[in-house]
């Protein structure tokens, strides 16, 4: 057993044969590519050359809409397969991320098409469709988990479920079938099977089926027992999936130990070797590397890979498969995997910001305050009983404002971060989601508020949708936001994007009326003048909108000057 110290303080252990263990010589690496990757970050900053991860994200998106079939996600490889073929994994992937990010309409197309690809057994076939996968039928339950009410069959993800629990014997061993195939379950290593186990135990836990956990709990504890998996020998974008499992099962340690090796071997420029004995670097393994720090709180690993990948995106949006010296994963193909992976990451990096910054968001507003007066003034106008969502709403400062001046008002908090809603005071209610997909119903409020959230928002016009949409015909929408003419004046994320008023009045006139906008003071004596504007819009009748919300994109967004 050898130890290192991350950047965070933390000691990582690295248990396995002394092959395979992190001797002095490797921390000594990974200290020294840690301050590397803190110098070159410190100078992208201070140059203002921060990559643009939502534009990224919205290329991404773009290309999957084109390259997205009837029957289901194209991949964009398939060995021995031809070119291109629908992958039931790479659907199924697909519609998990998809969900996330609000594309209603091709989410539930993508859900139909697994449903159709689904066994009486509940199995799911690999890409010839005669071959039964193991972990594409997790990613079914995945993705089907992801989809929520999107997904058109309950039934079927349970299904999928009871299958995978039933391939797993009383000693946690799996009952493979007999016939494989190109099925990735007969090449890949068997900790691949660590990929799909989270999805089999949420479902347990949605079910309410101990049968299921018990299972999964099983198959995890055998090749954790069996296998060193702080050692994998896979490229990265194979071994990742177990990184990721293990993350998503909260086995932190573990996977940070698991990542040692790969923050060691990061380059200058913040690409990853597909494994130790070349020098190419797999995009979908840089993607999840990406995503798996985020999630970790590893945010400066997590903003150096993202920094490559955005560099070699290409500009219709795609990703290919590698680059680098002799890269053989498809280097000269767009791979759908990637620009997922990509999408995955990019959210990922979101949420880490959030999670960070939880203890700094202000819980109390001064009332004298521009932006609270506006709030007050929007609800002076609403009835009495109404009920009114707040997107975003953080730690609740402008809920708080409102339940005591309105007091029987409904108000419901949102936010990505549950840690935030916790810390809610005065809420009617508080629901877990993102402005890219809110959990409502549709025209569910009389009235809804996002005040500095949309710009946090990767897809902002998708977001202004969101708004629309679980607002009742009739119903008011406030917005309060920075001006894009301040961008530069001031520090913030680089996935932010601050507004041109016109522009945003634009997005909300597409599905309300009487949209107004007005500059605000901010302060508790007004002395900041200019940075923040407060756009209302009353939304119209459903038959006057004539624009989906789950499908419409409007003009491409202008970057803040």
């Amino acid at each position: 057993m050898t130890e290192a110290v991350g950047d965070d303080g933390v000691v990582l252990l690295s248990f396995g044969d002394p092959a395979t263990a992190w001797d002095a010589e490797a921390a000594r690496e990974f200290k020294q590519a840690s301050l590397w990757r803190r110098a070159w970050h410190s100078a992208r900053r201070w140059h203002g050359a921060a990559v643009d991860l939502a534009g990224a994200a919205d290329r991404a998106l773009d290309w999957l809409r084109k390259f997205a079939t009837p029957r289901g996600l194209a991949q964009s490889y398939a060995p021995g397969l031809g070119d291109p073929v629908v992958c039931p994994g790479t659907t199924a992937r697909a519609l998990a991320t998809l969900s996330t990010f609000g594309e209603q309409k091709l989410a539930r197309a993508l859900a139909e098409s697994l449903v159709g690809l689904q066994r009486p057994d509940g199995a799911l076939p690999d890409a010839t469709g005669q071959v039964v996968s193991l972990v594409n039928t997790g990613w079914l339950v995945e993705a089907a988990l992801a989809a929520g009410d999107w997904f058109p069959c309950q039934e079927s993800w349970q299904r999928a479920a009871a299958f995978l629990a039933a391939r797993v014997d009383l000693r946690g061993r799996l009952l493979l079938p007999k016939r494989q195939g190109g099925a990735i379950d007969s090449w890949a290593h068997p900790t691949i099977h660590l990929a799909w186990a989270p999805a089999l135990l949420a479902a347990a836990e949605r079910a309410g089926e101990p049968r299921w956990r018990v299972a999964g709990e099983r198959l995890v504890s055998r090749l954790l027992r069996t296998h060193d998996v702080t050692a994998w020998q896979m490229p990265t974008h194979l071994g990742l999936w177990l990184v990721l499992a293990l993350v998503q099962m909260r086995m932190h340690t573990l996977a940070k130990t698991a990542m040692l090796p790969l923050v060691a071997a990061m380059g200058r420029d913040g690409s990853l070797r597909a494994r130790r004995d070349v020098r190419w670097t797999s995009a979908p393994g840089l993607a999840l590397a990406a995503q798996v720090w985020a999630r970790l709180g590893q945010v400066a690993r997590a903003d150096a890979a993202l920094a490559a990948l955005v560099t070699h995106q290409l500009p219709g949006g795609a990703l290919p498969g590698s680059w680098g010296w002799q890269a053989n994963y498809f280097p000269g193909r767009a791979v759908t995997g990637a620009a997922l992976a990509l999408l995955d990451a990019v959210h990922a990096r979101v949420e880490a910001e959030f999670a960070a910054a939880a203890e700094a968001i202000p819980s109390k507003i001064d009332p004298r305050d521009g932006r609270a007066a506006a709030v007050l003034a929007w609800s002076a106008q609403l009835a009495p009983t109404a009920r009114v969502a707040d997107l975003g709403c953080g730690r609740g400062r402008y809920l708080a404002l409102l339940r005591e001046a309105r007091p029987r008002m409904a108000v419901a908090a949102m936010d990505l971060s549950p840690e935030l809603l916790n810390s809610v005071q005065g809420a009617t209610e508080r629901r877990v989601g993102s402005l890219l997909r809110a959990p409502a119903h549709d025209g569910e409020f009389d009235a809804v508020l996002a005040v500095e959230s949309l710009e946090h928002a990767l897809l902002p016009e998708r977001a202004v949708a969101e708004m629309c949409r679980i607002v009742r015909p009739g119903g008011s929408v406030l917005v309060i936001d920075k001006d894009a003419a301040c961008w530069r004046a001031s520090e913030h994320a680089s996935w932010e994007r601050w507004f041109v008023p016109g522009e945003l009045s634009q997005w909300l006139a597409r599905y309300c009326d009487d949209v107004t906008a007005r500059p605000l003071e901010h302060g508790p004596r007004g002395e900041g003048r200019g940075l923040f504007w407060a756009w209302t819009g009353r939304k119209r009748a459903a038959a006057d909108v004539g624009i989906d919300p789950s499908t419409d994109r409007g003009a491409p967004r202008r970057r803040a000057a």
